[in-house]
């Protein structure tokens, strides 16, 4: 009878595929069971995922197909029993289950970069406790293109450019594609000093910096400052001590440094100079002074002081006045060519409705530079008392006009100093 029970009781475990591969849906299960001499009685079936539980104590009678749908790795565990008693011996069966994607993950570092990159994939499933594995990686390069098998690729154009990958496991869970941007930057950007106007004593010398693709790193800015000139700035980004801006008050030679946000490094190209010293003006006539013959051209030296001999050498400013002044050409401005300290002559005009004293200004500029020195110089004006002045003109003396004129150029000499 023994023999019976073993030879003759068989249940034929059916699935859709074979039980050792992994299936990414539910799995639908029948039991087939036959007995050639006593028939079948009844096939009870259990399902857990540690392969054992007892069919007859802890499973349910078969009475049609069921159904598997617990992720990860399932053992149906079944036997049948004939009409007279014989059961034969438990089966298990394994049924693989995974419905979760795999996640794929790349190891670009981010931000931008300054040189080519090669960037690779990686592929993780993260189903607990278990998992069918990571099957293939796909990727390829551009917004729109199309997907191949691999694990790494390189990129080498400026710019934004894209990385687009996605995995599959065993199960066959695909993931949506992703995408990375992927930026380069080989260019550096251009870095100058820019001047900035304080005072008449002082200016600011402050990092420009302009870069088309990454943009510039503000946190980099530093500058160099030296009391000696050079035909080119320092390319060793260490001698950069200085901040971003610097207050410069005499004469010194600035180079600025910056870098982009794809650590490009670029520094200007030559040394901006920068004098700044104090300005004075010494108006001086010969005689006695006092007035000035109304609509007669007068000259007055004036004396135009800004920094030293050796820095105001071979500068250009420009003298306008504001005020009841012309200059003998009846223009409001003159060009002015200085050569360090000195004094110069002027001839201006006063006009004849300016009788008494008068508030002229005088401005000094270097335009250029965008730098402004402005003073006001009270003139004393009459109608009669004319003398000679030093060019050899009869001249009443310094009118209100006349100073305003003199003040005027002495001040445009003092900003054209200061902004070389």
């Amino acid at each position: 009878m023994k023999k019976i029970a073993v030879t003759l009781i068989l249940a034929i475990f059916l699935v859709s595929s074979a039980s050792a591969q992994w299936h990414n849906s539910d799995q639908d299960i029948t039991l087939n069971a036959e007995d050639e001499e006593s028939g079948i009685n009844n096939t009870y079936y259990c399902i857990d995922q540690s392969d054992e539980c007892d069919p007859r104590q802890d499973g349910q009678e078969y009475n049609g197909p069921f159904t598997v749908s617990e992720e990860g790795i399932n053992f149906v565990r079944y036997n049948s029993k004939d009409r007279v008693g014989n059961i034969e011996d438990t089966h298990s069966k394994t049924i693989r289950l995974d419905f979760t994607e795999p996640v794929t993950s790349d190891d670009y570092p981010g931000g931008w970069q300054n040189s080519s990159v090669t960037v690779g994939i990686s592929c993780e499933d993260p189903e607990e406790p278990d998992a069918s594995g990571c099957d293939t990686r796909e990727l390829c390069k551009g917004s729109s293109c199309t997907l191949s098998e691999g694990t790494s690729a390189t990129f080498s154009t400026e710019g934004q450019n894209t990385l687009r990958y996605r995995s599959t496991d065993v199960a066959g869970n695909t993931e949506p594609i992703q995408d990375q941007d992927i930026l380069l930057d080989f260019t550096p950007p251009q870095v100058a000093v820019q001047k900035e106007s304080l005072s008449s004593e002082a200016m600011n010398a402050t990092v420009a910096c302009t870069d088309e693709l990454s943009g510039c790193d503000t946190s980099s800015y530093r500058l160099h400052v030296s009391e000696t000139s050079a035909l080119s700035c320092p390319t060793d980004q260490s001698r950069y001590n200085e901040g971003s801006t610097y207050e410069v008050n005499q004469h010194l030679w600035v180079c600025a440094a910056a870098k982009d946000e794809a650590g490009n490094w670029e520094y200007s190209n030559q040394p901006v100079e920068f004098s700044v010293g104090t300005l004075t003006t010494d108006l001086e006539y010969p005689g006695q002074p006092g007035a000035v013959i109304t609509n007669v051209d007068s000259a007055i030296p004036i004396s135009l002081e800004v920094g030293n001999e050796e820095e105001d050498k071979d500068r250009t400013i420009n003298v306008s006045l504001e005020g009841p002044t012309q200059f003998q050409d009846g223009n409001m401005w003159e060009e002015v060519e200085l050569n360090g300290v000195e004094t110069r002559e002027f001839n201006f005009i006063a006009q004849p409705e300016q009788v008494g004293n008068s508030t002229v200004t005088i401005d000094i500029r270097a335009e250029d530079e965008g730098f402004t020195v402005t003073e006001e110089i009270e003139i004393r004006t009459r109608e009669s008392g004319s003398r000679t002045s030093s060019a050899g003109r009869e001249a009443p003396g310094i009118g209100l006009l006349q100073i305003a004129v003199l003040g005027l150029i002495a001040s445009t000499y003092y900003i054209a100093g200061r902004n070389w």
